[in-house]
């Protein structure tokens, strides 16, 4: 996450929304940040910091409200903060623009994908997978038929962050035994198909794949057509 310049509105008399705050976030640099949580010796602080990773990530990637309010509830006093509201037209939340991080997708085809080409194959590197999506040696075969057109690698990447936000793919080390040591590079991490845990009608709990679970489609932007 990149800060575009400056401080805003030093001199505090800028008019609202002409200064701005942009963060620039790509797979490469995320799975960066997640090979360094996981080299922390400390358990307990590994684990908080991998959390910690993870909240932002949903923050930026899949946010449920106003990017400004959000901000304003993690960071105030819960036993005193109240809710200013939305700031209705000053982030990309509030202007729709969230929508836009991937573009209208298929899920089907997205499905058959990752069943393809993860599932399949019990694990692929963590790197390599928007490069499987782009599909360049195939013409982008694959990519067209989720975006159902052309699209920029932005479209891909922060696809791919959503997939990792939402877990129905995970991270993974090759071999548990680099956990906590300083000799994690790129080339170790991983992805495979998240699961979790549903209940079932009769109340009993049982484990599926994320791919599989509605509720967690619905943070993605769907083509209806498709």
């Amino acid at each position: 996450m990149v800060q575009e310049a400056g401080r805003a509105d030093r001199l505090l008399n800028a008019p609202r929304g002409v200064q701005k705050y942009s963060m620039y976030l790509n797979v490469t640099t995320f799975l960066s940040l997640w090979v360094r949580t996981q080299s922390e010796e400390n358990h307990a602080v590994r684990q908080r910091n991998t959390d910690q990773l993870f909240q932002v990530l949903r923050f930026v990637v899949t946010p449920t409200k106003c990017y400004h309010e959000a901000i304003e509830e993690h960071f105030e006093n819960p036993a005193t903060y109240e809710s200013r509201g939305p700031c209705d037209d000053n982030c990309s939340y509030c202007l729709g623009f969230t929508r836009g991080f991937t573009g209208p997708i298929s899920r089907q085809q997205l499905q058959a994908a990752l069943q393809a080409h993860v599932f399949a194959k019990g694990h692929v590197m963590a790197s390599k997978l928007v490069s499987i999506i782009t599909d360049k040696s195939r013409k982008h075969k694959m990519r067209q038929a989720i975006f159902g057109k052309a699209v920029d690698s932005g479209k891909v990447h922060a696809l791919v962050l959503t997939l990792i936000a939402t877990g129905m793919i995970e991270l993974r080390l090759i071999n548990r035994s680099l956990v906590g040591t300083d000799k994690i590079d790129m080339k170790h991490v991983t992805v495979c198909l998240g699961r979790v845990t549903i209940q079932t009608l009769n109340g009993e709990q049982c484990e599926t794949l994320a791919i599989l679970e509605q509720t967690l489609w619905d943070k993605f932007n769907l083509d209806s057509n498709r």
